[in-house]
């Protein structure tokens, strides 16, 4: 049962990281500058005085939508590996990765459900 929840997140995250890949904004690397500059779903104004030195920076704002794909990307593909060290590495980077979704974004739930769907995926 474990391996069929394991596949599907790792589906889950792969597909995340490819399926941006087809999308300019995230293809160019300047998703994230529209995201959390959005009136709707974007950051609110305290995140935005708090990190607007990054999004004033294109090298910046290049490497947190790449790096959004990255790390997708390589939660993915952890089903391929067994090292405990890389999965551990795996799960704290897919925490902070979603704590800062969630700070920036305000979806706390989305937070609370990718980590347990982490904690099925990659700890044993």
């Amino acid at each position: 049962m474990f391996f069929l929840i394991a596949i599907q997140v790792s589906f889950l995250y792969f597909q995340a990281g490819i399926g941006k890949l087809k999308v300019t904004e995230w293809a160019n690397g300047t998703a994230s500058y529209y995201w959390l500059n959005d009136h709707v779903f974007g950051a609110n104004e305290t995140i935005l005085s708090n990190i607007g030195f990054i999004l004033k920076s294109a090298f910046l704002v290049t490497l947190m939508t790449w790096g959004s794909i990255a790390i997708e990307l390589f939660l993915g593909l952890n089903i391929f590996f067994s090292s405990r060290t890389v999965r551990m590495v795996a799960f704290a980077t897919g925490i902070v990765f979603h704590l800062i979704i969630a700070l920036n974004f305000g979806l706390i739930s989305f937070l609370f459900a990718m980590v347990a769907s982490l904690l099925l995926y990659l700890i044993p």
